[in-house]
C-alpha cells in the first residue's frame, strides 16, 4: 500500500507536478490562511464551473454542428466501408479477368511475333515457293543448267 492509498489520493495525483506545488506552496500558510482554504477553494471550484457552464452556453451551437459533423462522418464511414467491402467481394473476379486477359495479350503478342518474322522473310518465302513452277518451266523449256542450278538454291 503507498502513501497515496493512506491519504485516499491516487498516486497519480500524489505525484503529480502541480499538485506537489499546492503542497508547498500551503505548507508555508499560517493558521488563518489555512482556516480560509477551503472557502477559497470552494469560491475557485464555484468560479470554475460558472466559467465552464458560460464557455457551454456561449459555444453550444459549436458544440451541436460539432455533433452533427460527428454523427454524418459516421454515417459516410458506413457508406464508404460497405463500398470497399463491395469492392474487395469483386476483386477475386476482376483479379481472374485480368490473368485471362494477359494470357490472351501474351498469345496475341507472340502471333504478332510470328507474322512479322514472316513479313520480314516474305521476299524469301515466295522465292521458295515459286521455286516448283519455275523448276517444272525450266524443265519444259529444256533449260536443264538453270534448273540444277535451281535445285542447288533450294537444296542450300
Amino acid at each position: 500500500t503507498g502513501t497515496g492509498d493512506l491519504l485516499g489520493i491516487d498516486n497519480d495525483t500524489l505525484y503529480n507536478e502541480e499538485y506537489q506545488r499546492y503542497l508547498t506552496e500551503i505548507t508555508g500558510y499560517g493558521l488563518e490562511q489555512l482556516q480560509s482554504e477551503p472557502e477559497k477553494l470552494a469560491k475557485e471550484k464555484e468560479e470554475l464551473e460558472s466559467n465552464i457552464e458560460e464557455l457551454a452556453f456561449r459555444n453550444y451551437r459549436i458544440f451541436i454542428d460539432t455533433s452533427q459533423c460527428v454523427q454524418e462522418l459516421h454515417k459516410e464511414m458506413g457508406s464508404v466501408s460497405s463500398h470497399l467491402a463491395s469492392v474487395c467481394t469483386q476483386l477475386p473476379g476482376v483479379s481472374q479477368a485480368l490473368r485471362e486477359f494477359c494470357t490472351s495479350a501474351a498469345s496475341i503478342a507472340n502471333d504478332r511475333t510470328i507474322q512479322q518474322i514472316t513479313l520480314r522473310q516474305h521476299a524469301s518465302l515466295l522465292e521458295l515457293l515459286e521455286l516448283p513452277q519455275l523448276l517444272d518451266t525450266t524443265i519444259r523449256s529444256k533449260a536443264y543448267e538453270e534448273a540444277l542450278s535451281l535445285r542447288d538454291f533450294a537444296l542450300q
